[in-house]
């Protein structure tokens, strides 16, 4: 399944050389009006396979369905099967009035595409159909007529009326006084009448068309072409209620008429290029100028600054509880385990240290304590409010506080003086 344009090719008769060897068998089909439809005709037909050829992709599963069900039923049908007739043939038509009789069997076969199919079974297989390429003609029976599957046809009278018939359309006619000519121009079938005998008034020409589905249609000089199929033209001509002669001729339309376009359809890009809002070009340069307006649009930001913001509140909840100075974070990045390597010799009495990150540690380290003041002892001075017994207790007392303060200050000191590598 594919439009068959390939770039480069490739070796298709190896490869169906060694399918054929694994007795696999080769289906194709086309998809599109512009597919390489003879390349995949002839892969199909080496390959012992169908082609088909699908216009729309709608058409494609029904194909497929097709393709499976011919490929899980057997070449043979047998059983009582009714024809069908399903386009109209004045033959059929005169013998078919009081029905057809049945047959017991037939050949599964697929119509081409330009062949006119006159009877089906009930499975809408093909069981009469007749082709006309140019000036040749060709009917296919898929039944038989040696009494396997058609007893009853040789019974029935119209069974050679029918053949007869069938048989007189395959021979080409003989030159009579009209001559036929029919040609397709686009969307229009024209039809071209010569009489040969000498006439002294013009005579009243009729002509029968028949579509690729079956209707039939009356025109006078052209017919409409809807779509590719092979269009038959009967012409009847008449002088003062005579016939002068009888004619027909097959007008074959391989594909439709818009494939035929050779040039640019320049006002139909026109009317696009308006309806997007463009111009057409003049020349293929055009198509590469850096002459666009520029195009704004707004980026939404909220993302963005909800990342930004998850980010910035370890590091802002950081901040608020170490408060550390830049001199505070050099020190501790050139000293990193200094508050591990445990206290200087020469102060054995100091506690340990707090942890350079704990909150507060570094500002507790550069914050002295409060300075003292250092009061003069003086004798003391008895009331008769103060016994001797607690000025004494009192002048002791605050000895042991001034000791007290001079001893955390030298502690304090010899800290800072640890920390920073001054020891000794």
């Amino acid at each position: 399944m594919t439009d068959g344009m390939s770039c480069c090719g490739g070796d298709y008769a190896g490869l169906e050389d060694r399918m054929r060897g694994a007795n696999v068998t080769l289906s194709t089909i086309a998809v599109g009006g512009d597919a390489d439809q003879a390349l995949l005709t002839q892969l199909a037909r080496q390959g012992d396979g169908r082609y088909y050829f699908a216009e729309h992709a709608r058409d494609i599963p029904r194909l497929m369905t097709r393709e499976t069900e011919l490929a899980t039923r057997g070449p043979l049908v047998e059983g009582n099967v009714t024809p069908r007739q399903v386009s109209p043939d004045p033959t059929l038509s005169a013998v078919s009035a009081g029905g057809l009789p049945a047959l017991g069997g037939y050949l599964v076969t697929t119509p081409k595409d330009l062949a006119e199919v006159l009877l089906v079974s009930d499975a809408a297989d093909p069981l009469l159909a007749r082709w006309q390429y140019g000036l040749g003609r060709a009917v296919a029976w898929t039944s038989d007529l040696r009494g396997r599957w058609s007893q009853s046809w040789l019974d029935w009278p119209g069974t050679a009326q029918l053949f007869s018939g069938l048989v007189g359309w395959t021979i080409a006619p003989a030159h009579g006084p009209l001559r036929l000519a029919v040609r397709a121009d686009g969307v229009s079938g024209h039809v071209t009448i010569d009489e040969t005998t000498p006439a002294t008034a013009p005579a009243q020409v009729h002509a029968h068309v028949a579509q690729p589905g079956g209707d039939a249609l009356d025109y006078e000089a052209s017919f409409p072409v809807a779509g590719a199929g092979t269009y038959l033209v009967r012409v009847d001509a008449q002088r003062d209620g005579a016939s002068v002669g009888v004619a027909e001729a097959g007008l074959p339309v391989s594909y439709p008429a818009e494939f035929r376009q050779v040039t640019a359809d320049t006002r139909r890009l026109e009317q696009i290029a308006r309806a997007g809002g463009g111009h057409v070009l003049t020349s293929p340069a055009a198509a590469f100028a850096d002459d666009l307006a520029p195009i704004t649009t707004p980026l939404p930001l909220q993302r963005v600054l909800l990342v930004i913001a998850a980010i910035l509140l370890p590091l802002d909840v950081a901040l608020r509880r170490l408060r550390l100075s830049p001199a505070d974070l050099m020190d501790w990045l050139r000293h990193p385990h200094r508050v591990a390597l445990g206290l200087p010799r020469w102060a054995p009495e100091l506690p340990a240290q707090m942890p350079a990150w704990a909150p507060g540690a570094w500002a507790a380290r550069r914050t002295p304590p409060p300075a003292l003041r250092h009061v003069p002892r003086s004798e003391p001075s008895f009331s008769s409010n103060v016994t001797p017994g607690l000025a004494r207790q009192t002048e002791t007392d605050g000895a042991a506080a001034d000791d007290d303060a001079l001893g955390a200050t030298l502690r304090w000191l010899a800290a800072r003086r640890g920390t920073r590598g001054d020891v000794g």
